[in-house]
């Protein structure tokens, strides 16, 4: 589990209605009732997180209070049962009667459980009398596995990585909230696995330590499909940031964190952050002898025309030509289609392959459970390109293991086709 545990300041009782009455009064020290039943069962590490008593440690502190008069010396029997009903664990704890006692048992596994005990006196030689009955059960799950770590993050605001330094988006203190360029940062974009709901976030320093329910945690926000946008807190000056992120679920165990750089530029007078965006289907695509054996055509989705490009197999790429009208540093976006059949490319900008910010090669992946739109950078840097036309190729590795197989024509499609939106070119300043 990543991180401390968290202790909480008030222990609840697990379940309303236990059986059992109160202490007595005090009287003089007699022996413990037959049949005395414990009371105020409640374990020390719950939370109760949408609705659900969950325990964040594999050895939870077992709370119970014996109900024979104050000052006698009794026994206590705790009994952990699992989900299923088996015992688990048992232990006696001598104790005073009017007073709580605890115990913790082994290592327990994630999963559901129940507790009860049970009470019988001592006599002065320490020998124990008949116990008494148990109590009703007090339920609980323990739930110690953090969750995945978020799979990625990009912006199409703001260039991340070390590379793209000193560049970047204008600084906090020089934005305008009337402008509509320089009145935003901007925000970042980080993609997570099924199942991780929340995800909590911080910019430069490190994370706040979480001691309630996951989602009332400082910095945690929803995940809406897959999906969180966050926006760049304009408190950040000019100068290299990190945004870092981790997984978190409902009792707030975290998982490992997914960490990006970036930088926010100086402002410069009169400077707006130019794009040129070129349509997919109105872009020349060439066919040199690596380029795809499949029939490239034009698609319309959600009312828009993309280039869709099939391919037979890994390797294979299409060289698309984009015009450029002046002279700059560029950063390439790509807007594309991804899908369940849909593959992973790399990015060559006239013929150079593009890397990221720690020089691996850059590759997108266009395979999503579902069909939707994701927009990345394509560019592992700024690419200083002069006016005229240039070549960008998407070049297709291999299919995510999770694509499917699809047959149109006749054509097997596992996870090798690219449906291109639109290319932009985002012009930084010198």
């Amino acid at each position: 589990m990543t991180g401390p545990l968290q202790a909480l300041a008030v222990v609840a009782p697990l379940a309303a209605g236990l059986a059992g009455g109160a202490a007595s009064a005090a009287t003089p020290a007699t022996a413990a009732p037959a049949g005395a039943v414990p009371t105020a069962l409640s374990v020390v590490e719950e939370k109760v997180c949408a609705g659900r008593a969950l325990v964040f440690s594999a050895t939870p502190t077992l709370l119970a209070t014996a109900t024979g008069s104050p000052g006698d010396q009794v026994a206590l029997q705790f009994e952990v049962r699992s989900g299923a009903g088996a015992t688990v664990g048992t232990a006696r704890v001598d104790t005073v009667a009017g007073t709580g006692s605890r115990w913790t048992p082994a290592a327990l596994t994630d999963g559901s459980y129940s507790f009860r005990v049970r009470e019988a006196s001592l006599d002065a030689s320490g020998g124990l009398g008949a116990w008494g009955a148990w109590t009703g059960s007090g339920r609980f799950t323990v739930d110690t596995t953090p969750p995945p770590a978020p799979t990625g993050a990009d912006s199409l605001d703001v260039p991340l990585g070390d590379f793209f330094d000193p560049y970047g988006a204008p600084a906090a203190t020089s934005w305008s909230a009337s402008d509509p360029v320089l009145g935003s940062p901007g925000s970042i974009v980080v993609t997570t696995p099924r199942g991780v709901s929340l995800v909590q976030v911080s910019w430069d320093p490190w994370f706040s330590v979480i001691t309630g329910c996951g989602v009332d945690g400082p910095g945690v926000v929803p995940v809406v499909e897959g999906r969180v946008v966050l926006p760049i807190p304009a408190t950040l000056t000019t100068g290299p940031h990190t945004v870092s992120v981790r997984g978190v679920d409902a009792v707030g165990n975290t998982g490992e964190v997914l960490t990006r750089r970036f930088s926010l530029a100086p402002y410069v007078a009169g400077y707006r952050p130019g794009a040129d965006r070129v349509e997919g289907e109105s872009l020349v695509a060439r066919t040199p002898a690596s380029a795809p054996a499949g029939v490239q055509r034009d698609v319309r989705l959600s009312g828009g025309a993309q280039l869709e490009v099939a391919t037979s197999r890994p390797g294979q790429q299409v060289r698309l030509t984009l015009p450029v009208a002046a002279e700059a540093d560029y950063g390439l976006q790509l807007g594309a289609l991804a899908g369940d059949h849909r593959g992973r490319v790399q990015v060559l900008v006239d013929g150079v392959l593009q890397l990221d910010g720690q020089g691996d090669p850059l590759v997108v992946d266009l395979y999503a459970p579902t069909p939707q739109h994701v927009e990345q950078y394509a560019s592992g840097g700024l690419v200083h390109l002069t006016a005229g036309p240039h070549t960008v190729a998407l070049l297709v590795t291999d299919p995510d293991p999770a694509a499917r197989d699809r047959v149109t024509n006749g054509v097997h499609d596992h996870g090798d086709s690219v449906v291109v939106d639109y290319l932009r070119l985002v012009r930084f300043p010198s």
